[in-house]
């Protein structure tokens, strides 16, 4: 069993083992930020050699996630972060344990927080889509191809990765759909667009895309300022700006136009299975903790039927101070 290799090159060498695992490319690059945090702190702190590694020692590196902060914000980072980084350390021992770089499985050790069960509440408004859609005008040729983008995100409840890896030939203009290849967990999927969002698109391709592609565009669908193919960051700044431009400041990016879109499906009666596919869920599961904000069809059908509503003398006198005409109720 090696006793020398460094924390350095053990995170290396994980790395290396997931990218032959074929995961894919934003988790290979979540593990790695997660741990190049614990593997400075550790060397700094504890010991500079896989060997080092002692459930003491993680367990004072959990202490010091509580009161990191994020360098780009400088706010101490949440619940949901320090799971996502105790989790990339667990699993960087289980790897390390199962290869022999170490003796015992701290993985079994240490634990990971419970996700909270939050509700994602923020979803945009019809005049807020279109407030934030209208700032497109005032951007020429770009504003043309963001307004695609937008509508893309509104139509389809795209994540940001997707919308970067649409190709050309990914377009199904009769059918009105859209091919997403390698997604989330490395899944293609297949999704429905509506027909005007489809000639924003179609509009773009044709018109716009042809000025703005060089040597180095290859074939995907949208392209950056410069004629290279969107990362997600560049996606995340464009869909702020126009939000900031329209002053809607409610949180999210791409990920406010999903869950408007999955919301407003389920609002409006689409089956729980088939707003799966279209968002790319890998579980149902997921798709259900949006029923619980989309509560318009729940609450007229309990305005519609609940006898409370309809007789309320079952319950209250009609003698109560309430029903007196001007009664102040504060």
């Amino acid at each position: 069993m090696p006793t020398n290799l460094s924390l350095i090159q053990s995170m290396a060498q994980y790395i290396e083992y997931c990218q032959l695992d074929e995961q894919s490319p934003r988790t290979i690059e979540g593990k790695r930020c997660n741990l190049q945090l614990f593997v400075r702190w550790y060397i700094v702190n504890v010991g500079f050699s896989a060997a080092d590694l002692t459930l003491d020692g993680i367990m004072a590196f959990i202490k010091h996630l509580h009161k990191y902060r994020d360098p780009q914000n400088k706010r101490l980072i949440g619940k949901a972060t320090r799971r996502n980084k105790i989790t990339a350390v667990r699993m960087f021992c289980l790897y390390l344990y199962q290869h022999e770089f170490i003796k015992d499985n701290l993985s079994e050790k240490v634990k990971t927080p419970k996700a909270d069960k939050s509700i994602t509440q923020a979803i945009l408004q019809p005049d807020e889509v279109a407030a934030i859609a209208n700032q497109t005008t005032y951007y020429g040729d770009y504003g043309l191809r963001d307004n695609a983008i937008l509508a893309a995100f509104f139509a389809c409840g795209f994540r940001r990765g997707d919308v970067t890896k649409i190709k050309l030939k990914g377009i199904n203009e009769a059918a009105k759909l859209l091919f997403v290849p390698d997604g989330k967990g490395g899944q293609d999927r297949i999704v429905p667009i509506a027909e005007e969002a489809l000639k924003a698109v179609l509009y773009y391709k044709k018109h716009i895309r042809p000025k703005q592609i060089n040597y180095m565009s290859g074939d995907y669908l949208f392209l950056d300022n410069r004629g290279l193919p969107f990362n997600g960051g560049q996606i995340t700044a464009l869909v702020n700006k126009y939000k900031r431009r329209a002053g809607v400041s409610k949180p999210g990016a791409s990920n406010l136009y999903r869950h408007t879109t999955a919301t407003t499906l389920l609002d409006n009666g689409a089956d729980l299975l088939t707003t799966q596919k279209i968002l790319g869920h890998a579980s149902v599961v997921t798709t259900q903790g949006y029923t619980h904000i989309a509560v318009k069809k729940m609450s007229e059908d309990y305005q519609k039927y609940h006898p409370a509503v309809q007789n309320p003398n079952l319950y209250i006198p009609r003698s109560h101070p309430c029903f007196i005409k001007g009664t102040r109720l504060d």
